[in-house]
């Protein structure tokens, strides 16, 4: 894959990990301990790169797991300067990029507010201010002024003090009443050249200020009444876009010379959730064992029995040539998963 030999280690069951990888590891349970001990297992001399991904790095305090070896994201220092309200602000502020006013105490209701944890990935930490008297209670939360609009990301590389752009997305979340931006999923999206402009000029800026290295991905508010978008997050590691980027790209993801690719295709990845509290019986686990085997169904639990409601479940995959057909795909796919719940 993109011209490397890959060593993976998993904690989901996916037969398209283990048809990209050299060899595949799984965790029974994610701890710093076990993923210690399984580096080691593979790489006992530290001569290999790591790349952590979505779900290891907002998890690890030790980042002496991965010393010794050469890293192809972001660093330790890169990372804590992220999860740092004040710092990240008062560093977009010196850069002057946009972001929705954020605070750390609300002193009137003349807007609406959400209140967010900055560790926060899949806005699972992300909820509706229903009382201004609300206190944050750790210092990775702030309060941010809701606006009303289109959630878009932008999709990147950077390697060897260069920026190479992959796509630009859409989200949307799932509809689950009391977790209103959990977010559900997203589709590459069709971008007017101004707005691309806009997007990649600020995305520069970022990727100077805060030295990122590697993949990642920038998260935008994008105003119903204006078109001047507004920083939401930086997700300093590869995540939920993988998948589709790989698809476009191919071998040439990695690719320093890589150029921008305006496909006219649709991809689309989403987070399938648990509707409800439930253990995984032996029949259930075997349907999990066939489903594994598909491309297009990935990140299936297959090594958990325990399920609790809105808790994610699996990934789905598909692309075709219109938006509308691609998400259809993606519900039908649904459906089928689903019925194991």
């Amino acid at each position: 894959m993109c011209g490397y030999d890959i060593f993976s280690i998993s904690v989901n069951k996916s037969f398209l990990l283990e048809k990209t990888s050299n060899e595949t590891y799984y965790l029974k349970k994610f701890s710093q301990d076990s993923l210690k001990k399984t580096l080691l297992k593979l790489d006992p001399r530290c001569k290999k790169k790591v790349l952590l991904g979505s779900g290891i790095i907002e998890k690890l305090s030790d980042y002496s797991l991965i010393s010794g070896r050469s890293n192809f994201g972001n660093d330790e220092k890169t990372h804590k300067l992220l999860v740092n309200p004040k710092k990240l602000f008062k560093t977009l502020n010196t850069i002057d990029v946009s972001y929705p006013k954020s605070i750390t105490r609300i002193t009137n209701n003349k807007y609406s507010w959400l209140k967010k944890n900055i560790s926060s990935y899949g806005g699972t930490k992300v909820s509706n201010v229903e009382n201004i008297d609300t206190k944050i209670s750790d210092p990775k939360e702030y309060f941010q002024k809701f606006i009303n609009g289109e959630v878009i990301s932008v999709q990147f590389l950077v390697k060897q003090k260069r920026i190479i752009f992959h796509s630009i997305c859409s989200q949307w979340n799932h509809k689950i009443k009391d977790k209103p931006f959990i977010l559900g999923g997203l589709i590459n999206r069709n971008t007017s050249k101004e707005l691309e402009k806009k997007l990649f000029k600020i995305v520069k800026k970022i990727c100077l200020s805060f030295k990122l290295k590697g993949l990642n991905s920038i998260d935008f508010i994008l105003p119903k009444n204006n078109c001047n978008p507004q920083f939401l997050e930086i997700n300093s590691r590869p995540g939920l876009t993988i998948n589709l980027l790989s698809k476009i790209y191919k071998n040439n993801l990695l690719n320093i010379d890589q150029k921008y690719i305006r496909t006219k295709n649709k991809y689309a990845t989403a987070i399938i959730y648990s509707k409800k509290d439930f253990l995984l019986k032996s029949k259930q686990k075997l349907r999990l064992l066939e489903l594994s085997k598909r491309y297009d169904i990935t990140e299936l639990p297959y090594n958990k029995k325990k399920f609790l409601k809105h808790e994610p479940f699996c990934l789905i995959h598909s692309q075709s040539s219109s938006e509308h057909k691609t998400k259809q795909i993606i519900k039908e796919l649904s459906n089928k998963v689903i019925k194991l719940m």
